[in-house]
C-alpha cells in the first residue's frame, strides 16, 4: 500500500486536550500508550479511550501523545523502526520509508534520519 493512502486524522481532532489537565489516553482495552507514570503514582489521574485500530495507529499514536515528554533516542528509534518495518511490510519502497514516517509522526525527515543513524550506531557497538 503506498504511502500516499495511509491518512491519520490529527489526534487534536480524536480527542481534544484541556489546557487545565492531561488527559490520559487509554487503548479500548485497557493498555495505557501513554501517562504509565501519572496513572500509577495517582490511580484516579482522569483518562480517554481511544480507538485503535492496528498496531501502526497504536505506534503513531503513542508517538504524538509522547513527543511532548521528549522521549529517550532508544525509545523513539525503536518506535520508528517497528513503524518503518509495518510501512514496508504495506507496500512503501525503502527508499520511500523516511518521507511516509514524516507523513504520520511529528517528526521532519531529518529528524528521522537523525534516529536511524543513532539507532544503527548503537546496534554496531552493542554487537
Amino acid at each position: 500500500m503506498p504511502a500516499e493512502e495511509i491518512k491519520l486524522i490529527p489526534l487534536q481532532e480524536i480527542v481534544p486536550l484541556p489546557t487545565n489537565v492531561r488527559l490520559l489516553p487509554v487503548v479500548k482495552d485497557g493498555i495505557i500508550i501513554s501517562g504509565m507514570h501519572r496513572k500509577a503514582v495517582d490511580p484516579k489521574w482522569p483518562e480517554v479511550s481511544l480507538e485503535i485500530k492496528d498496531e501502526l495507529d497504536r505506534i503513531v499514536k503513542t508517538i504524538h501523545y509522547n513527543v511532548q515528554l521528549r522521549p529517550t533516542m532508544k525509545e523513539t528509534a525503536s518506535r520508528l523502526l517497528r513503524v518503518a518495518k509495518i510501512l514496508e511490510s504495506r507496500g512503501v519502497k525503502k527508499p520511500d520509508i523516511c518521507r511516509a514516517l514524516a507523513e504520520l509522526i511529528p517528526y521532519s525527515p531529518r529528524h528521522i534520519e537523525a534516529k536511524q543513524r543513532a539507532k544503527e550506531k548503537m546496534l554496531n557497538e552493542l554487537g
